[in-house]
């Protein structure tokens, strides 16, 4: 039986690599050791241009090639360091032997802004050649030095052989096993025949296949084969910490942002919506079951398909904490944890009452500017995101993210320490303010934004000037490698999901569909257009 199990890497020049391990087990002749690898150590090594080769070699010059076999190099990570220069891939190369033949592949490709760092499970034996073929790095190895016996023993029975053999024949294996042992690459693992060559590399062209399926694209240039690779996958953290009728405001702030990214492609089962109080339902509210965020009333944010995650009391600061670094309680629910992986680029709004260096939850209690910082932290080093960009609409805003640390970090706030975060106005109908002014200016912007705009990251965070706003609006922009202006807004506040457009009806309910009910001109094409609700109408206000 044949075990093909690799990983493809996609090169800075766009070239696939296929890795992987492969063995054939012939007859029943091979039993392994029942004694695993006896000792672990910690591994790791330093790339850098002024050093771009290491070479793992424990046994050097020993005689005794027994032992690079129970000594083996388990690779789990490539990490880029924190000083590698941004715009520059980073390549790292690795020379082995495989079953044929020396080789030379690479293992990963590093970016800053992109990718900082790969998780995987590379399994060596020595000696084996480290190269930084592209870049200045670092680039830092982790992995673990495995040592104990050989994982296997016996001999190998070719195709056809009888089990039993004599004497003679035993002493010619024991000749020939002792000369493998001197080889320079033992090959403890029999060479395949051609059929078993035809069989892997149907195998081979199968996962090759499978991959296209995945990623449907066209290999024609290289943008093509980027813009494909590097699409993001969205997540939305949208949070109101306050409770109270006359806080009306912070709940249709945080309804507001969430229609917003709603629109702009990212789906319900990939945004937390957190929401202290039910303002849809107060007693106090003229018109039940809805929220709005402006005084004409235009349109009900609260509608009908809002998908509110955490409720009422359930919106605490152990709850907010537990969510970013993914140490949920057991028993929640999948809709109430953040699935994110370090592809992930995260947006999270936060809306409510804060002073300086804390953020007030439920009026009760409070989460600290530091608190935050390591939350965020434990989200970078357990690898939840790729970048993160942290909007925060309450007095004396930008306290909260003076802590930060953490890279690939983008920070606005609607106010700078020692200024209040002001209303915009008020709805006499209801007869409180029912929007805070940074988010109004905000969505102002965000409602001029399609799934396809090429407007910046950099253009949303000049969206409010102290004229209007009043309050100062603070940026921070040191943890982040990028130009904001060169970010797509929808890095954040859209996502890209497959979608498939069909002409003809679809029976989602009906068991069988009455012979009658046909489509008058199923061959006609149709003309589609959807059209949006204009949820902000400024025009309104002018």
């Amino acid at each position: 039986e044949k075990f093909p199990l690799f990983a493809i890497v996609i090169s800075a020049r766009g070239i696939l690599h296929f890795h992987g391990i492969y063995l054939e087990i012939r007859e029943k002749s091979v039993e392994f050791s029942s004694q695993a690898m006896s000792d672990e150590y910690f591994y790791g090594v330093t790339l850098t241009g002024a050093a771009p080769t290491q070479t793992w070699d424990p046994f050097h010059g020993e005689d005794d090639q027994d032992m690079a076999v129970s000594n083996k190099l388990l690779v789990k990570m490539l990490l880029l360091g924190h000083d590698a220069p941004a715009d520059e891939y980073n390549v790292v190369e690795v020379t082995t032997q495989t079953i044929d033949d020396v080789i030379k592949i690479p293992i990963g490709v590093l970016k800053v802004g992109e990718i900082r760092n790969i998780c995987m499970e590379l399994e060596f034996v020595a000696p084996v050649i480290f190269t930084l073929i592209k870049g200045a790095g670092p680039v830092h190895i982790h992995g673990h030095h495995l040592i104990g016996e050989s994982s296997m023993e016996g001999t190998w029975a070719g195709e056809g052989e009888e089990e039993e053999e004599d004497e003679d024949g035993a002493e010619e294996d024991e000749d020939s096993g002792s000369a493998r042992r001197k080889q320079k690459f033992p090959k403890t693992i029999t060479k395949p025949g051609g059929v078993a060559r035809k069989k892997n590399f149907s195998l081979l062209f199968f996962y090759f296949l499978a991959f296209l399926r995945y990623f449907p694209m066209k290999f024609s240039s290289r943008k093509s084969l980027s813009r494909v690779i590097h699409i993001p996958i969205n997540w939305a953290v949208l949070v109101d910490t306050s409770r109270f009728w006359f806080n009306y405001r912070h709940v249709a702030n945080v309804l507001s942002i969430y229609r917003s990214v709603k629109r702009l492609g990212i789906p319900d089962s990939q945004i937390i919506l957190m929401i202290a109080d039910d303002m849809a339902c107060n007693p106090r509210n003229p018109r039940p079951a809805t929220v709005f965020n402006n005084a004409n009333q235009h349109i009900n944010v609260y509608g009908d398909d809002v998908e509110v995650d955490y409720r009422g009391y359930e919106v605490t600061v152990e709850n907010f904490v537990r969510l970013l670094t993914g140490r949920n309680k057991n028993g929640t629910t999948r809709s109430k944890k953040l699935l994110t992986d370090p592809g992930s680029n995260v947006l999270i709004y936060l809306t409510g009452h804060g002073g300086d260096g804390f953020l007030k939850f439920q009026d009760s209690e409070e989460i600290t500017s530091q608190e935050l910082a390591d939350a965020i932290e434990q989200m970078w080093q357990k690898q939840r995101y790729n970048e993160l960009f942290f909007m925060i609409d309450t007095c004396q805003a930008a306290s909260m993210y003076e802590k930060f640390y953490s890279p690939n970090i983008l920070a606005v706030a609607s106010s700078l320490v020692g200024e209040d975060s002001l209303s915009h106005h008020v709805d006499p109908a209801i007869g409180v303010y029912i929007i805070d002014r940074y988010t109004y200016y905000a969505l102002e912007f965000l409602e001029k934004v399609t799934p396809d705009s090429e407007k910046s990251m950099g253009e949303f965070l000049q969206v409010c000037p102290k004229r209007v706003c009043i309050s100062t609006v603070g940026i921070r922009k040191d943890l982040y490698p990028r130009d904001p202006f060169k970010v797509p807004i929808t890095n954040f506040f859209g996502s890209i999901r497959q979608t498939e457009i069909v002409r003809t009806r679809l029976n989602l309910t009906l068991p069988e569909e009455p012979q009658e009910i046909t489509d008058s001109h199923p061959d006609e094409p149709v003309d589609y257009q959807l059209h949006l609700i204009e949820q902000f109408p400024s025009k309104l206000f002018q």
